[in-house]
């Protein structure tokens, strides 16, 4: 979406004139304002663009000046000043449906800077911007007021985190099958060097029957086995490590 925007774009050179809003929108939807002015008169009004919290006036020295809330303007007493520098958080001028972030600023100030931390994709605008810069962690835009824009923040950490977790799960599942297979490929094979018929119910007589310093002639005529079977059997019972 930014590249669209970059073709598109038909950059002008930027307007210095005073008071131009600079809006850095972060992340959870606050909104730093803060613009500076020149001072021409002793009592000065100047714009508010929403609902302000911590609300900071000074002057080019950075020493606070006396100021009052009148009707969604303020009024600053500049004595003695020669700028008046004012800044201020809000909250007022995001909303959020799904996914999208939406930046409304309803007011007729001229250019107004916008900062957007992050570096979010923008996927509607009210108007083409008349420049736009892009950072390594954030995307800013100069539009013509008043305006509207739409964004999504889709990071490439986030993108990476749930890569990552993608190939864990499936790695996890193939190491599963794997020991699975090899586990069964070794129960099969023991099956198959020992089955559970070999031994039957003559070997059973034999190895119940059979004792310390017991001679084959003795159990043969006390089993009633023929003698080849026998030695046959005891044979067998022997390489088995059971005689």
């Amino acid at each position: 979406m930014k590249a669209s925007l970059i073709l598109v774009l038909l950059i002008v050179p930027l307007m210095t004139a005073g008071a131009q809003p600079i809006v850095t929108v972060h992340p959870d939807g606050w909104c730093t304002i803060s613009y500076l002015t020149t001072v021409n008169e002793t009592i000065m009004e100047l714009p508010i663009y929403g609902d302000p919290n911590l609300l900071i006036v000074t002057d080019e020295d950075g020493l606070p000046l006396n100021f009052t809330l009148e009707d969604g303007r303020l009024v600053v007493d500049a004595v003695a000043s020669g700028q008046i520098n004012v800044t201020y958080e809000t909250q007022s001028l995001t909303s959020k449906e799904g996914a999208v972030w939406t930046l409304n600023f309803s007011w007729n100030a001229g250019f107004v800077v916008v900062r957007l931390e992050g570096g979010p994709n923008i996927v509607g605008l009210s108007s083409i911007p008349e420049e736009i810069r892009e950072g390594d962690n954030y995307l800013e835009i100069v539009m013509r007021s008043p305006f509207y824009l739409d964004y999504v923040y889709v990071t490439p950490a986030q993108s990476s985190r749930v890569a990552t977790d993608s190939i864990l799960i499936i790695a996890a599942v193939a190491i599963t099958l794997i020991l699975a297979t090899l586990l069964l490929i070794k129960v099969k094979k023991k099956r198959e060097e020992i089955p559970l018929h070999e031994f039957d119910s003559t070997d059973l007589r034999i190895l119940s029957s059979i004792g310390e310093g017991v001679l084959l002639s003795d159990l043969r005529e006390r089993l009633s086995i023929p003698k080849t079977t026998l030695w046959r059997r005891t044979k067998r019972l022997e390489e088995k490590g059971l005689v």
